[in-house]
């Protein structure tokens, strides 16, 4: 009996490898190392990207051999049905293999190369697929979008002209923040998003970058949950509605991603794990870094500097990928903003109201929804006019500097070159955002509810 015990032990215990389950170990490392092999099991079974292809079926996408025989300009990002045959999306195109670019996520099974470095290398030979359930896409890919360039562009200056300064200067630290670290974290670790075939690719937006973790699931818990941490106590509503609309908020962008095909289930997990962790661990710390930052004289000095070396001295390798340059204008945005909200407070620009909270939520009238509107679109002109300037400027002035052509699409992937013209261009804007559209607005009397609405709403005794 003892000898048969010994002998299924070793069979359970030999895909792990392990020299302790030899007949002559202690039957209870073997059962350790089994434990162990089952968690390590169990985190592939999370990654494998077989299950994401099985939940886009589930929410009805199918997948099809059929190309689109004339689909060259529905090659990367087509999301209309009409523009393809049988509302088929084309995701494939033959080429040579020799010209085949390297990129994360698309593989080629049939490649002896591809074959090798499973996920990592991959063909431009996307799954086809046909989306059969309009609702779950059109979903998904907003939800998708709650992570993106587009998104924060939007979201951020309408919550600063228009809602709360004091809320969004404590969620842009955490943003930036998180954010830096989970970039970094996805260099470091450079495990690739799942391949395709089996999944679809639905977005490529983020493609070059790889996988592990997930920072859209990253900003989808800090930005919302931070957003309601802050509010609660400050404002008086229904704290429940906030909590329910942020978790209903990180559903939504999580799921999203199983959806589009751009993470796996490990991917996403870890993202929100690692977000849980870093908002708890900095939220303590928020109010003394923002009196720091609106307060000490030498605070955008070392802002703007510590910020811009972690640019650049971001921890890429291998092959190179936008992230470094989407983590240079998340910092550098975020420096801007610092910046910004010194200058405010250092020459009474805009403070935060005189009186404490709680405040009544003040539900704005038709004219002030006019004013939200007029706020947003000029202040949207102002940014955009600015970026236009500064950009190319910025990028040529550093061009120059380093002997490097604004023509060629190398010089931009250099650090030196990609980390100045982006950290430099976004931190203006931030700075425009934050100081120099909101001067603007009181110069034409639109100035925000910020500015005059609670100590009207909340008179000062006499």
């Amino acid at each position: 009996g003892e000898s048969a015990g010994r002998t299924k032990c070793q069979a359970l215990c030999q895909p792990f490898n392990s020299s302790s389950c030899a007949p002559s170990s202690h039957s209870q490392h073997c059962f350790r190392d089994m434990s162990v092999g089952k968690m390590f099991a169990f985190f592939r079974a999370l990654q494998d990207p077989s299950v994401v292809a099985r939940f886009q079926e589930l929410c009805g996408i199918e997948f099809t051999d059929e190309v689109q025989e004339n689909g060259d300009a529905c090659a990367d990002n087509c999301h209309k049905s009409g523009t393809a045959a049988n509302g088929i999306r084309k995701r494939y195109q033959e080429k040579p293999k020799d010209e085949v670019s390297l990129a994360n996520g698309y593989i080629d099974l049939s490649h002896p190369r591809d074959q090798a470095e499973w996920g990592n290398h991959v063909s431009d030979a996307g799954r086809p697929y046909r989306v059969n359930n309009k609702m779950w896409y059109y979903l998904f890919c907003f939800g998708s979008s709650l992570g993106g360039e587009l998104f924060y562009i939007t979201f951020f200056p309408f919550w600063f002209w228009n809602i709360d300064y004091f809320v969004s200067r404590r969620v842009i630290v955490v943003w930036a923040f998180t954010m830096y670290l989970g970039q970094s974290a996805k260099d470091i670790i450079r495990w690739p998003r799942p391949p395709s075939p089996p999944v679809a690719k639905i977005e490529r937006t983020f493609d070059s970058e790889y996988g592990f973790p997930s920072t859209h699931a990253i900003v989808a818990f800090c930005i919302p949950f931070t957003f309601v941490y802050w509010t609660v106590g400050r404002y008086e509503y229904w704290y429940p509605a906030g909590y329910m609309l942020g978790t209903a908020w990180c559903l939504l962008v999580c799921v999203s991603r199983l959806y589009v095909g751009m993470h796996n289930i490990l991917d996403v997990l870890a993202g929100l794990t690692l977000s849980v962790i870093l908002t708890f661990f900095i939220t303590p710390w928020l109010d003394t870094i923002d009196h720091f930052n609106l307060h000490h004289p030498y605070s955008p000095v070392l802002v703007i500097t510590s910020y811009f070396l972690l640019c650049l001295f971001y921890p890429s390798g291998g092959q190179w990928n936008t992230a470094r340059g989407d983590t240079a204008m998340i910092v550098g945005t975020c420096a801007g903003v610092i910046y910004g909200a010194w200058v405010n407070t250092q020459y009474n620009l805009l403070l935060d109201p005189t009186i404490s909270p709680p405040f009544k939520v003040i539900w704005p009238s038709g004219m002030q929804l006019g004013l939200f509107a007029v706020r947003f679109v000029l202040g949207g002109i102002i940014a955009g006019i600015s970026r236009a300037v500064v950009k190319p400027l910025t990028l040529n002035t550093v061009c120059r500097l380093f002997g490097e052509s604004t023509e060629d699409p190398k010089a931009r992937e250099r650090a030196v070159i990609e980390v100045p013209y982006k950290f430099i261009t976004y931190g203006f804007l931030g700075f425009v955002v934050v100081c120099a559209a909101p001067i603007v607005f009181r110069l034409l009397g639109i100035a925000s509810l910020y500015e005059i609405g609670y100590e009207q709403a909340h008179p000062l005794p006499l």
